[in-house]
């Protein structure tokens, strides 16, 4: 039985992000994939990057991730596919209010966000149809990744600081009678037909995730546009 400090189920984002972390803190870490990295939801992610958020605490952590994506290469040695083409977000009349408070506080936590009148707007993207929009945000860093680069470029580096993965299914996750702070989990290899291995992982919190990026599918010129039907 091999032991560990923390264990953690699935390669999506936020597991090879919490092990990279980890890993670069020293701590003893194995990843449990059934499949591959990214290679659920996570290869699946619309991938937008973006701190445009009224909630102050997702703003403030996502425009952290912001610079992660932006100087991955420092932290990875590898590229996320990150390209900043900004995000336009057009609000109808119900958003009104929210938004202009919202935007003053976003540039306050160091997010720069313009708060646009519509004809701002069409004077910047004329072929933009503006029925039922009141006002828009155009949060300047924002932008999209390659998800499944992401992921794999934080998988890869936590690797080479010493976290391990193993592929298979958990099938049981038991606690240890012994130590109230640990766990023991069974795992099946991909070779479903194999006796269930195990190992032995002290349970940790785990350290802040990143968020995803945005599919690289868009022009690089151009902002991403997204229409709302209520301030996020």
């Amino acid at each position: 039985m091999t032991a560990f400090d923390v264990a953690v189920i699935g390669a999506g984002v936020h597991g090879a992000s919490v092990a990279f972390h980890l890993a670069g803190r020293g701590v003893r870490t194995v990843v449990i994939e059934r499949s591959a990295a990214a290679g659920g939801p996570t290869g699946r992610s619309s991938a937008i990057v973006r701190a445009y958020y009224t909630n102050a605490f997702l703003a403030s952590i996502a425009r952290d991730s912001i610079g992660v994506f932006r100087d991955f290469g420092q932290h990875t040695g590898r590229s996320s596919g990150f390209r900043e083409t900004g995000l336009l977000v057009l609000h109808p009349p119900e958003d009104e209010a929210t938004v202009r408070e919202v935007v003053p506080r976003l540039n306050e936590q160091g997010i720069p966000t313009d708060l646009l009148e519509p004809q701002q707007v069409v004077a910047e993207w004329p072929a933009f149809d503006l029925d039922g929009i009141a006002v828009a945000a155009f949060e300047r860093d924002a932008g999209y990744a390659d998800p499944v680069l992401t992921t794999q470029g934080m998988l890869e580096r936590a690797r080479e600081l010493g976290a391990e993965t193993l592929y298979g299914r958990v099938t049981a996750i038991e606690q240890n009678p012994l130590f109230s702070s640990s766990m023991f989990l069974d795992w099946r290899t991909r070779d479903t037909a194999a006796a269930p291995d195990n190992c032995l992982a002290q349970r940790e919190p785990a350290p802040r995730d990143v968020p995803s990026g945005r599919w690289p599918s868009r022009p690089s010129g151009g902002p991403a546009v997204t229409r709302s039907s209520s301030a996020s």
